[in-house]
């Protein structure tokens, strides 16, 4: 199910954040020395300047889009799902309606 944030989704979907950043960019992640402590204070801005919604699976946050502007900025899924058949169905789904979809 696609619904908007809500503030009790903020931990579990900045972990899975986080996790995605470490996994997308190791080396950034650890030159830079980030941690999950200053990660999660950044991603409180990205709350407040983009719509979020969340797509859950059993009552758990399992994806977060975010949009700004009139566009995808952030697009994240929890990595013990990557992989799995959920996205397949609305692969071939107009950009458009998909779009549509959450607005």
């Amino acid at each position: 199910m696609i619904r908007p944030y809500r503030e009790e989704d903020f931990e579990i979907v900045a972990k899975f954040w986080f996790a995605a950043i470490q996994a997308a960019e190791p080396e950034i992640v650890q030159r830079m020395g980030y941690e999950f402590t200053g990660a999660r204070e950044y991603f409180k801005t990205v709350v407040t300047e983009n719509q979020m919604w969340v797509y859950e699976l059993n009552n758990i946050p399992i994806g977060i889009l975010g949009i700004q502007n009139d566009y995808i900025d952030r697009l994240y899924v929890d990595q013990i799902i990557i992989g799995a058949a959920l996205a397949k169905p609305c692969s071939t789904m107009p950009v458009r309606s998909l779009l549509n979809t959450f607005g």
